[in-house]
């Protein structure tokens, strides 16, 4: 069961106010055109980014939901992360498909599912081996 938000405010706040934060910062980033973007000449850059952001969204968001509920099923809180941070993933996709010099590549949103995945994993094994909240 989630923590009330009325009856702790600030825990919820600090829990999910990264998440959202860390959502808009993707989404901003997608935002930008395509002549915006900085040149980096490091062959997949762009993949390093994609996993990165994702690998980062899933660890806030992991630790979100495991601190937001009184008991939990850690294996259908992994499910539940990656599916977010997945279809999360999609829309970035398709978000990107509408901004001048930007396309939706199917790459990039697997590079965005492989970062999700390796992000729950290792929160899962921190929680439980290394006793992190």
């Amino acid at each position: 069961m989630l923590v009330w938000i009325g009856k702790n405010r600030a825990l919820f706040l600090r829990l999910w106010l990264p998440v959202i934060a860390w959502m808009g910062l993707i989404y901003l980033f997608s935002s930008m055109p395509g002549s915006k973007l900085p040149k980096v000449d490091i062959p997949n850059i762009d993949k390093i980014v994609h996993f990165l952001e994702y690998f980062i969204f899933s660890l806030l968001l992991m630790r979100a939901l495991v601190n937001s509920t009184k008991s939990f099923n850690l294996t259908a809180l992994i499910i539940l992360s990656i599916m977010i941070t997945s279809l999360y993933g999609i829309s970035d996709e398709w978000h990107q498909s509408f901004v001048a010099g930007r396309m939706s590549d199917l790459y990039d949103y697997l590079t965005d599912s492989i970062g999700s995945i390796t992000g729950a994993f290792l929160y899962m094994y921190m929680h439980v081996y290394e006793k992190i909240t």
